[in-house]
């Protein structure tokens, strides 16, 4: 994509469950006011929206990581509640810039139909994800963890790839 380096860059769907973000760019990015929203599994659709948040805070620089887990003695990187997720299960993460416009999303398990109506009220905004993601989610089916697959942006499946074994 041409937009903000900010990108999800992985996702841990059995325990503990973990989503990644990065700045895959070279100059520092202010984050401050976005929001990380997730779809837990089990939700009865696309658009249902997991109560508790990751508010981001401040700038990423270059090569930055930031993540947050559902272990409560993670400390700091807590999401402050259980995420939910399980590798068969429908689900999603979206990163929203301050003004909620969608900077990176990802799906995972749902229809491209699923997909296309996509239009959940995050910060009191319906969420828009035009041009954002193609086709079908990333079938999670046999994987614990997905992770972003090189540098190319395809804003599809193909973005990314699967491990039978958490990451560590």
């Amino acid at each position: 994509g041409s937009g903000p380096a900010i990108k999800i860059t992985e996702a841990e769907l059995l325990g503990p469950d973990y989503v990644e973000i990065q700045n895959t760019g070279l100059t520092p990015v202010d984050v401050s006011g976005g929001t990380v929203a997730i779809g837990e599994d089990g939700a009865p659709g696309s658009n249902t929206v997991a109560t508790t948040q990751w508010t981001l805070s401040g700038t990423m620089n270059g090569g930055d990581i930031q993540w947050r887990d559902d272990n409560a003695g993670s400390g700091g990187n807590y999401w402050g509640s259980n995420i939910l997720w399980n590798g068969s299960q429908e689900g999603w993460v979206v990163i929203l810039d301050a003004s909620n416009s969608v900077v990176d999303v990802m799906f995972f398990n749902y229809s491209d139909a699923a997909i296309q109506g996509f239009s959940p009220v995050i910060n009191g905004t319906t969420i828009d994800i035009s041009g954002q993601w193609t086709g079908a989610g990333i079938s999670s089916t046999g994987f614990q963890n997905l992770r972003r697959a090189g540098n190319t942006e395809n804003n599809d499946a193909s973005d990314w790839t699967g491990s039978a074994a958490a990451n560590t």
